[in-house]
C-alpha cells in the first residue's frame, strides 16, 4: 500500500472506532436526520442499523475515492484512453506510459486526502450526532 493510502484507512479505522466508542452512550432515541440549521428533524430507535449505517456510507465513499478511482485512473493513464481528461492532451499521449502514469499521480494523491477528509467529516458528523443525542447540544454547530 503506498504511504498516501494511509490516511484514509487510517481516517476510516479511525471512524469506525469512534463509532463503536460511542455507540454503548447512545439513548433509546438517537437523531437520525438534521436540518439546515443542525437541528434534529427525525428520530429513530437506538438500533446497529440506524447508528452504523453513517460510518458504512463513510466507507462506501472512502473505498470508491481511495481505493477504486486511483487504480483505474493509473489503467487510464497506462492505456492512454481517450476519456482520460489531460492538459495539453497531444503531449501528454506522446508520453510513454510510465510518464504518463506519474502525470496522473498528483491526481490519485488528491483523491486519497479527499478520502481521508470525507471519513473524518462523517467522524464529526457523527460525534455531533451523540451529542445531540444525548441532550449535551441542542443541535449540530452550523457555519
Amino acid at each position: 500500500m503506498r504511504p498516501l493510502a494511509l490516511l484514509p484507512a487510517t481516517a476510516l479505522v479511525l471512524l469506525w472506532a469512534l463509532a463503536l466508542w460511542l455507540w454503548p452512550l447512545l439513548p433509546e432515541q438517537i437523531p437520525l436526520h438534521f436540518d439546515g440549521a443542525g437541528a434534529p428533524d427525525r428520530f429513530g430507535a437506538r438500533s446497529a442499523a440506524n447508528w452504523f449505517l453513517l460510518p458504512g456510507i463513510a466507507t462506501g465513499l472512502v473505498g470508491l475515492f481511495a481505493f477504486a478511482l486511483p487504480p483505474w485512473i493509473t489503467v487510464l493513464a497506462r492505456r492512454n484512453a481517450p476519456c482520460l481528461s489531460a492538459p495539453r492532451k497531444e503531449d501528454y499521449a506522446r508520453l510513454d506510459p510510465a510518464a504518463r502514469v506519474r502525470a496522473v499521480g498528483p491526481v490519485n494523491g488528491m483523491l486519497q486526502v479527499i478520502a481521508a477528509e470525507l471519513a473524518l467529516l462523517f467522524g464529526v458528523i457523527l460525534h455531533g450526532t451523540e451529542r445531540v443525542a444525548s441532550g449535551r447540544w441542542e443541535s449540530l454547530p452550523t457555519v
